[in-house]
């Protein structure tokens, strides 16, 4: 998992849902894992960070972290394990046995002694999930969930205009129904490309043909698309156009001419951003998430309160396949004395303070 998943999935996420592509943005969250073997089981650290990209001096751009992932990191700690340095959390513990599902998954460390010596076992999955069924189910709800803030914030800027109810129908059925086969499109892009490193371009063609097939894109958009999707570029421009172009037509407005102010928001980004979160702000995904906050607020009280523009990442987690989906880093560190027998690591062979070396 790394930040270079986010740029592997733009021309596939940001067609996904293109009324709130732009507010999503590619926020992630970093760890690294550090396991020290001990004789009774293995000591962890695990030190992780939310971040939006780099400042120009190289330092991450630190976002708060999500209450939710906070929480369920805090309660698979002893009690006090976690601390908050600075804009990171540290957490520490001592386990024996089964690893704590601190980032997602499971794991063991097992420690065998005999006559003949002893050995150490270390498996871990982090995240992922076999429940096909029940990861499908919840891609479904989460597609549901998304076209229900759109749906809510359509109306909200554009309900009182002529030909809303076009655009209101078009949402509930036939963009209701493409976010979900997108999401399910995404999630068989991320199986495939484990094995074939041709699955990026050939799944942006295949989706690319079903938005044209659907009318989201035209054959003589492609010439643009490189303004979208290419690497390092931030101009939404084009992006907008297409959104401005397609709210239209399903409104039934004529494609040139003068529009009404409430189009202003698909005119400018940061309107469209300033517009999302500020119907986020007052939906009930938002409060859930404050009143969450509120609770952590009492053991962490530097806790940041979570900003509404990221109440719908867990849905677009979801949207994308899960946890699994989410373009995150992890590092893992295991330090021994001596090399592994096994491993699909890289063992760091050199001088260490500790007399331990990592894998």
């Amino acid at each position: 998992m790394s930040t270079k998943d986010c740029q592997k999935r733009i021309p596939l996420a940001s067609a996904l849902a293109l009324l709130c592509a732009l507010v999503t943005g590619c926020p992630h969250n970093d760890y690294t894992v550090e396991l020290k073997p001990t004789a009774h089981g293995v000591e962890r650290t695990l030190t992780f960070y939310r971040a939006d990209g780099n400042e120009t001096n190289g330092t991450p751009k630190y976002e708060a972290f999500p209450t939710n992932e906070l929480g369920a990191i805090t309660r698979v700690y002893p009690a006090g394990g976690v601390k908050q340095d600075g804009k990171r959390y540290v957490a520490k513990g001592a386990f024996n046995g089964y690893m704590p599902a601190d980032i997602g998954g499971a794991g063991s460390y097992t420690n065998l002694t005999s006559s003949l010596g002893y050995a150490g076992f270390y498996l871990e999955r982090f995240r992922g999930n076999d429940d096909l069924a029940g990861k499908t189910a919840r891609q479904l709800h989460a597609a549901d969930q998304l076209t229900d803030l759109v749906l809510g914030w359509a109306q909200a800027e554009l309900g009182s205009e002529s030909g809303y109810p076009s655009l209101r129908r078009f949402l509930d059925e036939d963009f209701r129904r493409d976010l979900k086969n997108a999401g399910l499109y995404y999630w068989v892009f991320q199986v495939s490309s484990l094995a074939d490193t041709n699955a990026n371009e050939a799944f942006t063609a295949r989706f690319g043909q079903y938005l044209i097939e659907h009318s989201y894109l035209k054959l003589s958009d492609v010439t643009q698309l490189g303004a979208i999707f290419g690497e390092g570029g931030d101009d939404y421009s084009v992006l907008l156009g297409l959104i401005r172009r397609l709210v239209t037509e399903k409104m039934g407005l004529p494609a040139t001419g003068s529009l009404s102010p409430a189009f202003a928001v698909l005119k400018d980004s940061k309107a469209l951003e300033n517009s999302w979160e500020k119907y986020l702000s007052g939906s009930d995904l938002y409060r859930a998430e404050v009143k969450i906050w509120e609770q952590e607020m009492k053991t962490n009280p530097q806790l940041e309160q979570p900003k509404p523009i990221n109440a719908v990442d867990k849905i677009v987690e979801d949207l994308l396949g899960g946890s699994d989906g989410q373009a995150d880093h992890l590092t893992v560190k295991l330090k021994l004395a001596h090399a592994p027998d096994h491993t699909n690591g890289r063992w760091q062979d050199g001088h260490a303070e500790d007399g331990l070396k990592t894998v």
